[in-house]
């Protein structure tokens, strides 16, 4: 439980930051959330041979996947830092004809969950002839975010020429994407610009090392091990898998009538100490959760 009593206060760049149930920062004048709770999701690019610069065959030669569109959300706090939200994932766009200029539609989600106001929303593009993200929208006229729609329509006309030398996306060469942190209960000091932060108190690992041998512990652990930022956001919906013919007693002591295995998932045995559940939480919560997905996941070895 969060209360006053209970909150962490850590200091870096100049904002205060405020442990509870999400991460919250101060920075002078407002607060709101630490980073961005959502990165833009849902991009979708449409070529038309009219109205732009831009060539539908950049390198001379190709159409298909010639440009490729990755979107963010950017924000710029009161003690000047630049507050950037992970990228989307890259979109493609194929062109037809040769020789043909034309302009590319975006339709961007807007970031509706929020506490920022004056939300810019950053658009940059790649293309076989220039293999670097550079900025199309503009510095001076930003494209700003909307709470009060869901989406909001981009028109892109300008050619790589006119690109070349813009701010290039803040992930080239390899930089980690900006995520929101986790609820957390203590910030436990700074190390190379980063603040930690833990998520349990002392009275919790207690409770932990008080567990038995068969409990299967924290289930956030196993769902954290199984869904990670592309399968949460991007994973495509599958029904549960099912065996044919049905099931019966289930193991149970009692008699029971028969039941379809589309309902009853058919009985799957752990092998024996893969439940156990580590004190310390470490590579042995791995195992266990991996031993869920075995025992629960689909037969075909997909995950359910």
């Amino acid at each position: 439980m969060f209360s006053a009593s209970t909150l962490s206060f850590s200091e870096i760049g100049q904002n205060l930051n405020i442990s509870g149930g999400m991460l919250w920062s101060y920075d002078g004048q407002t607060v709101n959330e630490q980073g961005f709770h959502v990165f833009p999701d849902n991009v979708e690019a449409t070529w038309s041979a009219v109205g732009g610069s831009i060539h539908a065959q950049p390198d001379g030669a190709t159409n298909i996947n010639a440009y490729f569109y990755q979107v963010t959300y950017e924000w710029t706090d009161a003690a000047g830092n630049i507050i950037r939200s992970a990228p989307s994932i890259p979109i493609s766009v194929t062109t037809t004809g040769a020789g043909v200029i034309g302009s590319i539609t975006l339709n961007i989600p807007t970031l509706r969950l929020t506490y920022k106001t004056g939300v810019k929303i950053v658009i940059y593009r790649w293309s076989v002839a220039n293999q670097t993200y550079h900025q199309v929208t503009s510095i001076t006229a930003p494209t700003l975010n909307s709470t009060t729609v869901d989406s909001i329509a981009y028109v892109d006309t300008l050619a790589d020429a006119s690109i070349i030398g813009n701010s290039i996306i803040y992930t080239t060469g390899g930089v980690l994407e900006n995520t929101a942190g986790t609820a957390a209960t203590a910030f436990t000091g700074q190390a190379t610009g980063r603040l930690p932060a833990c998520r349990r108190d002392r009275s919790a690992h207690r409770r932990i090392a008080r567990r038995t041998a068969d409990d299967l512990g924290d289930v956030r652990a196993v769902l954290l091990l199984d869904f990670s930022r592309r399968s949460l956001h991007r994973g495509i919906a599958r029904q549960q898998g099912a065996v044919s013919g049905t099931e019966r007693d289930h193991g149970c002591s009692r008699w029971r009538g028969d039941e379809p295995c589309a309902v009853v998932r058919a009985a799957c045995r752990l092998r024996r100490g893969a439940s156990r559940w580590p004190r310390d939480g470490g590579a042995g919560a791995v195992v266990a959760g991996l031993a869920c997905r075995a025992a629960f996941g689909r037969r075909d070895g997909r995950h359910a």
